[in-house]
């Protein structure tokens, strides 16, 4: 049986940008199937190591690293493993933000990619909620659709945001679009006809370094690529 669980965002900002997504795959994995206490025994583990698919020592250098930042406690007397809460874990970490996520079974062995797919997303939400209040101020319509929520979000930003480098965060959007978690679209920008791309050129345009492509004479500006998650958020406070 496993429990419906809204992971808070900053959480899985810690899995992104720290690199823990394995070991905290395996805490939310534990509190989907389990109340605040479990023991792992022997037919606790076989079913870790298969639905990880890794060995019995990996799952307990994983158990390891949790007790180690006191995500879980251990009670060497009754072998129970105590599963901390999400407030407890937010006063520890000093985190800040109460936006949730929900998240289903099979994103769990998918950890890092939903992770990325949940921060990338909230910011472009953000971003259309902002500009969608605008709108229906000036238009008076509350009904937009997805679509109009696609909200351009450069690399460079996504580098600042995620701490992860230019092609962690590439493999990331293929791996996210790939598995329906964001709605990507590219684009790329007409300017004109031009037969040299001059040192001239760029000291005169700066902000076109790096986003140039070239379709015969034809010179197109590569935009940031645009984002919808499909994904739903909440709000929840801890205490």
């Amino acid at each position: 049986m496993f429990r419906l669980v809204w992971v808070p965002l900053p959480i899985l900002e810690l899995a992104l940008k720290n690199k823990r997504h394995r070991e905290i795959a395996l805490f939310i994995y534990l509190k989907m199937t389990s109340d605040s206490r479990v023991i792992i025994d022997k037919r606790r583990m076989k079913q870790l190591t298969q639905v990880f698919q890794v060995s019995e020592s990996i799952i307990y250098r994983r158990l390891k690293k949790l007790k180690d930042w006191n995500w879980i406690g251990y009670d060497n007397i009754t072998s129970v493993y105590h599963i901390r809460g999400f407030g407890y874990i937010y006063e520890k970490e000093e985190l800040v933000s109460r936006t949730v996520v929900k998240i289903h079974v099979r994103d769990i062995f998918r950890l890092q990619s939903f992770s990325f797919s949940a921060c990338v997303g909230y910011l472009a939400k953000s971003q259309g909620r902002r500009k969608g209040r605008r709108a229906e101020q000036q238009t008076r319509c509350s009904q937009q659709s997805s679509a109009s929520f696609l909200k351009p979000i450069a690399i460079s930003v996504l580098e600042t945001i995620t701490t992860l480098s230019k092609d962690t965060i590439i493999k990331l959007k293929n791996r996210s679009a790939t598995f329906g978690y964001l709605h990507i679209e590219s684009s790329i920008d007409e300017l004109f006809h031009v037969k040299y791309l001059s040192p001239e050129y760029y000291k005169a345009n700066p902000d076109h370094w790096g986003r140039i492509r070239r379709q015969g004479l034809m010179v197109g500006l590569v935009s940031p690529d645009r984002f919808y998650a499909n994904l739903k958020y909440s709000t929840k406070r801890y205490k």
